[in-house]
C-alpha cells in the first residue's frame, strides 16, 4: 500500500526526503522519519506539494464533504491511493478523538466541563463523520483562509517545541520546513500551532507532555454576579481581563470612587480602570477567591487523573494531569505574592 501511495505522490509532484513508516502496534498510525542512513539537518524542506495535488476548500465542512465524496468513489477517485491509506472511522487513531467517546467516558473527565462543552460545540451532525474527523486531524491552512488536505504533510506528527514554517512559492507549491535536526531513522515532527491540551485532545486525540502552550479555564463564582471564566497560561499567569472584572466586583465603594477619579482624565472603561491592582486589600481578596477556585479545580483534576489511571485510561489521565500541573503553577504564583493565603 505504501508503494502505491508513494508512486501516486510522485506522479502528482508531491515529494519528501523522509521515509514513510507504519507503527507495528497500531497499523493506522503512520509517520515520517529521517532516512535510516542520513540525519536530517535543521532548516531542510520536509515536504513539497503542488496545490493542485491537494484537496482544498474554504471551509472545514466543505473539505470534509469533498473528501467523503472521493472515498465514496472508491477506485474511480483520482485520490484513491491516498484515501486508501487514511485511517478508517473505527481505527484507534480516530476513535481516540473525544467526539467518538461514550457519554460515560466524557462525564469522567473532571475538567470543569470544558471537554464536554467543546465536543458539543464542535458537533456537525450533517457532515460526514469520517470526513470531518480526517479533516479536523489532518488539514492545514493555506493563504486566503483556505483549508487543505495535503498528502504526506498530514503524516507528520506534532511536537509543540519544533519550529515549523511553511510558504507557497510563486509556482503554487507548498513547502514545509523545520528548524530542528533529526537523527538518522528518527521520527520527524512539526508544530501544528501553539495548541492547548484541550485543542490537541479534541482535534487529534492526543495530549503532549509538558506542553509549553497549554492553558486551562476555571470558572470563578461569586454571589455578586455571574460566573467569570479565568484563563491560566502555561507559565501560571492569569488572564488580565478576568482579574480586572474581579477587582471591580470586589472593590469597596471607596476603592471604586478612587479608581473612577483616577480615570476621569482618560479612558474610563472598567477593563482599563481595573487592569491594575486598586489596593492591597482588594488584590488579596481577588487572589483568595481565585486561589480557592484553582485549588478546587486542581483537586478535581488530580482525583480524576488517579481514577483514569486506575482504569488504564492513560489519555484521560494524561490530559487531567496536564491540567493539574498548569493550575498548580498559578497557585504557586499566587502563593509567592500572598504567602498568607497558604498556597
Amino acid at each position: 500500500m505504501h508503494a502505491k501511495f508513494l508512486a501516486w505522490c510522485a506522479d502528482r509532484g508531491i515529494s519528501t526526503p523522509l521515509t514513510l513508516q507504519q507503527s507495528l502496534l497500531d497499523p493506522s498510525y503512520r509517520y515520517l522519519s529521517a532516512p535510516g542512513s542520513n540525519p536530517l539537518p535543521a532548516g531542510n524542506t520536509v515536504v513539497r506539494a503542488p496545490l493542485g495535488a491537494c484537496l482544498i476548500d474554504d471551509s472545514l465542512e466543505g473539505l470534509a464533504e469533498r473528501l467523503a465524496r472521493e472515498k465514496s468513489l472508491g477506485g474511480e477517485s483520482e485520490f484513491a491511493p491516498y484515501v486508501d491509506i487514511l485511517p478508517e472511522l473505527d481505527s484507534s487513531t480516530l476513535q481516540a478523538m473525544p467526539r467518538f467517546w461514550s457519554d460515560e467516558r466524557l462525564e469522567c473527565v473532571t475538567d470543569g466541563g470544558q471537554l464536554e462543552m467543546r465536543v458539543r460545540d464542535d458537533e456537525r451532525p450533517r457532515v460526514d463523520p469520517w470526513g470531518l474527523a480526517i479533516v479536523n486531524s489532518r488539514s492545514n491552512v493555506l493563504p486566503g483562509a483556505l483549508f487543505s488536505v495535503t498528502p504526506l504533510l498530514d503524516m507528520l506528527n506534532h511536537d509543540p517545541t519544533v519550529g515549523t514554517s511553511a510558504h507557497v512559492t510563486d509556482k503554487g507549491e507548498l513547502h514545509l520546513s523545520v528548524d530542528q535536526s533529526f537523527g538518522a531513522g528518527e521520527e520527524v515532527l512539526i508544530s501544528y500551532d501553539q495548541l492547548t491540551n484541550l485543542d490537541t485532545l479534541v482535534n487529534y486525540g492526543f495530549v503532549s507532555d509538558d506542553n509549553p502552550f497549554n492553558a486551562e479555564s476555571v470558572m470563578i463564582r461569586t454571589i455578586l454576579g455571574p460566573p467569570i471564566p479565568i484563563t491560566v497560561e502555561a507559565d501560571g499567569s492569569i488572564s488580565s481581563a478576568a482579574l480586572a472584572s474581579l477587582r471591580e466586583i470586589l472593590a469597596t465603594p471607596e476603592e471604586r470612587d478612587g479608581v473612577q477619579d483616577a480615570g476621569k482624565e482618560g479612558d474610563n472603561s472598567s477593563l482599563l480602570l481595573f487592569a491594575v491592582p486598586v489596593s492591597d486589600r482588594n488584590e488579596e481578596e481577588v487572589m483568595a477567591l481565585v486561589g480557592a477556585a484553582l485549588d478546587d479545580a486542581m483537586y478535581e483534576a488530580g482525583s480524576g487523573a488517579k481514577r483514569a489511571k486506575e482504569e488504564a485510561d492513560l489519555l484521560v489521565s494524561s490530559y487531567l494531569e496536564g491540567r493539574g500541573q498548569t493550575l498548580e503553577k498559578a497557585l504557586r504564583v499566587i502563593g509567592t505574592k500572598f504567602p498568607d493565603l497558604g498556597y
